[in-house]
């Protein structure tokens, strides 16, 4: 039976991991490793996930908590754990999160295992009352797939709607000392991928929104952290999406000064050719020349 290994960072989580712990130590799977990363949380997530594991005792040894030194986010919580994981296959779930149903992982992992060419599953999230992307997709083309990701609304900027295959993602790590670290590593998955596919018959992820949440911060460091994620989708992405990719960016550049973070852009608004090679369509060229006459903030102001 093949191994899926779980990796949950937990900090400050002590309100949502009874129920999220639960929601894991349920599936029906019974291969499964699980690799909670304590970030030196203040409170009391540890104990309760701890006490929660005794209802569960065939999954007691089966439980690996990573204990960071000192706090340092959730990307460096998920590269410790990534450092380390066994499964053939992985799957990311934050600790205010939960699974909507207890066959997600075998659900998952039996579509995995009837096509070893499948790179990852995305299954449908929940979110705000809603459940999103119920769609049943095969893309095994790897442009077709930024396409399909670019704005998220089709394949999302999530790791955790998702089960990934080992070679997908044991040789990439997320960029730590940022917030939005999966949009930031999601081009560097697309490229290492052979097929993707989404199934809309696997339960769900609950996906919590409250005001604890990094990426429901609204500051200039958020703002930059986004710019900065949209820059690297500039460098990776297939050259016939630049257009696309450019859109994106500058609309993460527009929000940043409609919040009046104007400081923030400046190092980020200066060499676009750089980014993007001089191989671009004709009317891009001639924005990157207006941009440098008059300004990136003038040009935002007079395009929006």
């Amino acid at each position: 039976m093949k191994k899926v290994s779980i990796i949950i960072p937990i900090y400050k989580a002590e309100d949502f991991i009874e129920e999220c712990a639960i929601s894991l130590f349920s599936q029906t799977y019974e291969n499964i490793e699980y690799l909670f990363v304590n970030d030196c949380t203040p409170d009391n997530s540890i104990e309760i996930l701890k006490e929660t594991l005794t209802h569960f005792p065939k999954r007691q040894n089966q439980v690996k908590v990573i204990t960071q030194n000192h706090n340092q986010g959730q990307a460096a919580a998920r590269n410790k754990a990534l450092d380390t994981f066994t499964g053939d296959f992985v799957a990311f779930v934050d600790s205010d999160d939960y699974l909507t149903d207890k066959n997600i992982i075998a659900d998952t992992v039996s579509i995995l295992e009837g096509d070893p060419s499948i790179s990852f599953i995305q299954f449908p999230y929940y979110k705000d009352g809603k459940t999103f992307n119920k769609k049943d997709l095969s893309v095994d083309n790897i442009p077709e797939m930024y396409k399909l990701w670019i704005n998220g609304k089709i394949i999302t900027n999530y790791f955790c709607d998702k089960v990934f295959s080992r070679n997908v993602i044991e040789s990439l790590r997320f960029k730590e000392g940022i917030i939005f670290e999966d949009r930031h590593l999601f081009p560097s998955v697309l490229n290492n991928c052979n097929k993707v596919v989404l199934c809309s018959k696997i339960g769900a992820y609950f996906y919590r929104t409250h005001a604890g949440q990094t990426t429901q911060r609204n500051d200039p460091h958020a703002f930059q952290c986004q710019i900065i994620a949209d820059m690297r989708i500039l460098q990776l992405i297939p050259q016939q999406l630049v257009k696309e990719a450019l859109t994106v960016y500058w609309r993460a550049i527009s929000n940043s000064i409609a919040a009046n973070n104007h400081e923030i852009i400046q190092p980020y608004s200066r060499s676009f050719s750089e980014i993007i090679g001089a191989d671009i369509p004709i009317g891009i060229k001639l924005r990157l020349f207006i941009i440098r006459l008059i300004g990136l903030k003038n040009y935002l102001q007079i395009a929006n």
